[in-house]
């Protein structure tokens, strides 16, 4: 099979919109707030991961192995490394999310936040569109514009989703 870089940045922007869907807190009748880091936190990283080996073969021309973010991340020529500040800033943090986080029950303690990984995405994303303004994902050209925000998608002083059991 032939790299198709327009099917990576789709599925790279896939796994960011899963994470952003999995990040809501969801109320449920009866129960508190909950929310799931875990899937959020490896969706996240896992579409950095993506994000990062585009930037590779972009860039060099070559595909990158390995879910290290921090190891992608250095592999990069130091101008391109330059257009990802806030990558730089947190990739020692979140190198290993897409490994740690997808066995946290293997873990004694594990902590990690989903907005750096989210943050590192919107950086990477806008450096692919940089790089190559054609190649434009789908969940872009079906939106008519895919350029996320660095604040969350939805307002804080909003109700969250409610989710209602619903017996049959």
């Amino acid at each position: 099979m032939s790299f198709d870089p327009r099917r990576q940045l789709d599925t790279a922007t896939a796994f960011f919109l899963a994470g952003e869907r999995c990040s809501l807190d969801l109320r449920f009748k009866g129960y508190a707030f909950h929310e799931v880091r875990s899937p959020s936190i490896v969706n996240y990283a896992f579409s950095v991961e993506l994000a990062l080996k585009l930037i590779h073969v972009l860039t060099l021309g070559v595909s990158a192995g390995g879910h290290d973010l921090g190891k992608l991340y250095m592999k990069l020529p130091e101008a391109t490394r330059a257009n990802l500040p806030h990558l730089a800033e947190c990739v020692a943090e979140i190198a290993r999310y897409f490994e740690d986080w997808r066995y946290r029950f293997e873990k004694d303690f594990l902590f990690g936040d989903y907005e750096n990984p989210r943050r590192a995405f919107i950086e990477c994303y806008r450096e692919i569109r940089r790089q190559q303004p054609e190649l434009v994902s789908v969940y872009e050209s079906q939106w008519g514009g895919f350029d996320p925000e660095w604040v969350q998608s939805w307002p804080e002083d909003q109700p969250r989703w409610e989710l209602r059991l619903v017996r049959a």
